[in-house]
């Protein structure tokens, strides 16, 4: 546990950095701030690596004003250097910043409560149902699980899963983990292609699942309808063996199916999964996309297997559309009633873009968000 707020603070950075976003992408700056929202979508703007540019943008979901940055006005300073995930909890907004080796707990206007350097290289992260333990996946230290305590922001436990985890979820007191393996091409280990089972209580590895697909990376999305189910992505290698993706049963802890196409992003409303798949392939340095929903009907019995149907596109014409006109989709998120929230990172280094459509698929809006938008948790 860490109160040294260690993190490049200088007001001239922010300075700079608020002169070079200012008219990027020939749309106006949306700079609304105001009292805190009482419903909202917490958009997690990655940012630049070595840039510390990372942000939270906060989407009022009643007025529809967006504020693009509620962490650095607040706090004078910038979040941090590459976050990638955010979770909203009753009490906190959780963010966890990969580059600067920090999970941040903050309030939902914003302001910095507490920190942790205790999980460096922190990647993804779920709580358990009750609240009390926030649980981090790290890849440091061979890969890990970290087990927080949310009343003091300290330690618990630790354990030893495989080669940089990514994906986590908690479900009837277990952790399913995602092992990706994702530091292969530095030649010291092979990708992986495994889940993790850990006893949640003891933090204890339980158990490695053989998925069959190689490099668990991107999309980890638990049903809200069907918690026991997920849906997890595969990169594959980036050549001889490609991406792919599965439905993954906890309950019976066993794939459901595999897919061969991807769902680098994904998410879940009322029980269908909707992806938005890239395919890289390093031999021709191309990419094709795939862009697809997924039902699922739940067995009669816990036991039995559940039923799996795929169609093309996502809710509308309109939406897939415009998924496909995007420059460099990087995130697709349902709110509570079923409106539809993408965003485009653009070029990765200026400020993305955040799209808004009712949940028939049509556009409602589309405002400037931080530098490489794309994760997202709502209040």
């Amino acid at each position: 546990m860490t109160t040294s707020f260690q993190r490049i603070k200088q007001v001239n950075i922010i300075a700079a950095a608020l002169i070079l976003v200012c008219g990027c992408n020939g749309y106006e700056k949306n700079v609304t701030q105001g009292e805190e929202a009482s419903k909202a979508l917490y958009i997690l703007n990655e940012g630049s690596m070595g840039e510390n540019n990372a942000s939270i943008s906060c989407l009022d979901l009643e007025r529809g004003h967006l504020s693009e940055d509620i962490y650095a006005p607040i706090n004078g300073t910038p979040l941090g250097d590459v976050a990638n995930d955010i979770i909203v909890t009753e009490k906190y907004v959780i963010i966890a910043i990969n580059a600067s080796n920090i999970i941040e707990f903050c309030s939902h206007d914003g302001k910095h409560i507490a920190e942790t350097e205790a999980v460096p290289a922190c990647r993804k992260m779920t709580v358990d149902p009750a609240g009390k333990y926030l649980f981090v996946t790290s890849w440091a230290n061979g890969g890990e699980v970290v087990k927080l305590d949310l009343e003091n922001f300290g330690e618990t436990a630790r354990v030893k899963v495989g080669f940089e985890p990514e994906g986590i979820a908690y479900y009837n007191g277990r952790l399913y983990v995602a092992n990706s393996g994702g530091n292969a091409y530095l030649g010291d280990h092979d990708y992986e292609r495994s889940i993790s089972v850990v006893d949640a209580a003891s933090m204890r590895e339980l158990k490695r699942i053989d998925t069959g697909l190689m490099n668990l990376y991107g999309a980890f999305v638990q049903n809200d309808k069907y918690p026991q189910y997920l849906l997890v992505n595969a990169c594959g290698d980036y050549g001889a063996n490609p991406a792919g993706s599965f439905i993954f049963d906890c309950e019976n802890e066993r794939l459901v199916e595999s897919f061969n196409f991807p769902s680098t992003y994904a998410d879940v409303h009322e029980g269908i999964f909707y992806t938005m798949g890239s395919s890289y392939d390093w031999a021709s340095n191309s990419s094709n996309w795939f862009f697809k929903t997924i039902s699922i009907k739940a067995p009669e019995s816990a036991s039995g297997s559940a039923s799996v149907s795929i169609s093309d596109g996502i809710i509308s014409k309109e939406l897939t559309g415009t998924i496909e006109s995007l420059i460099s989709p990087y995130g697709i998120h349902f709110d509570k009633q079923g409106n539809v929230y993408l965003t485009d990172a653009v070029d990765y280094k200026n400020r993305g873009l955040l799209y808004r459509f009712d949940k028939e698929g049509r556009l409602i809006d589309k405002q400037i968000a931080g530098v490489c938008p794309g994760h997202f948790a709502e209040k």
